[in-house]
């Protein structure tokens, strides 16, 4: 029953940003809105980790099930794959170098911060 109760949490907080989504002027993905609600509700203390973590660890241990149906859905596309797996493949390892590089440049930033901070 506990396992139930902490799926509906997540599942409420889901739909709540769905509605949440259909409202705004500008495109946000509901799941986008609703892991933001979930952060801020963890961060205000209003749900504790406690009361969705056998639920949160259930998803991720199962993880790589859920990314089965998009997997089998790209399967369908291989021939725009054929066509642009090479831009593909290009554009994928610049924006993951532009990513490394500035989560580093975020990360001696928020260092040096907390040297000055401490001095």
């Amino acid at each position: 029953m506990k396992l139930l109760n902490e799926l509906l949490i997540i599942v409420l907080i889901f739909i709540t940003g769905e509605y949440i989504s259909s409202l705004l002027p500008f495109p946000l993905p509901g799941s986008i809105a609703g892991m933001l609600i979930l952060l801020f509700l963890l961060i205000f203390k209003i749900i504790k980790i406690e009361q969705i973590k056998r639920i949160s660890d259930f998803f991720l241990g199962n993880l790589s099930f859920l990314f089965l149906p998009v997997s089998v859905g790209l399967l369908g596309s291989m021939d725009i794959l054929r066509e642009s797996g090479v831009n593909i493949l290009i554009l994928t390892f610049g924006t993951t170098v532009i990513v490394i590089y500035v989560t580093g440049a975020i990360v001696e930033l928020v260092l040096r911060l907390q040297r000055k901070g401490e001095n």
